[in-house]
């Protein structure tokens, strides 16, 4: 009877490693996957957008874009229907400063649509991405 219950507990505690090994792994897998740089074009400027990974949650990645030299708290997640939908906020408010929509293209960058906001929510510009993930 011990023989048995040491062995179970042996096999338990070698799942128990396993399984929290590949979560440590699908962990940073995801996080090192979703840094992200590329340029926006719109009608009135153009400029440099980036993505720094902070936290991972299901789905998407939480962390800090640079768009045009200014920081903005935001998320990368897989958008519905395709594609990876960028979004970048003022401050901690919640108000959406900009967000864009792209998707994968045969050169192995990922380009889209931009769009950016007032704190009020209407839209000042729009225009075109393309970044990187690499």
């Amino acid at each position: 009877m011990t023989h048995i219950r040491t062995r179970t507990v042996a096999r338990i505690g070698a799942l128990a490693t396993l399984a929290l090994a590949m979560l440590a792994l699908a962990t940073s897998v995801a996080t090192a996957a979703v840094t992200m740089h590329g340029t926006f074009t719109t009608p009135t400027t153009q400029g440099a957008i980036s993505f720094s990974p902070a936290r991972a949650f299901h789905g998407g990645v939480e962390g800090t874009f640079t768009v045009a030299g200014k920081k903005y708290p935001g998320s990368e997640y897989a958008a519905v229907g395709g594609g990876t939908g960028l979004v970048w906020y003022y401050g901690t408010s919640g108000n959406t400063a900009g967000n864009a929509l792209v998707t994968l293209q045969p050169d192995g960058t990922s380009s889209g649509p931009i769009w950016f906001f007032a704190r009020s929510g209407a839209t000042t510009d729009s225009g075109t991405v393309t970044v990187t993930f690499p």
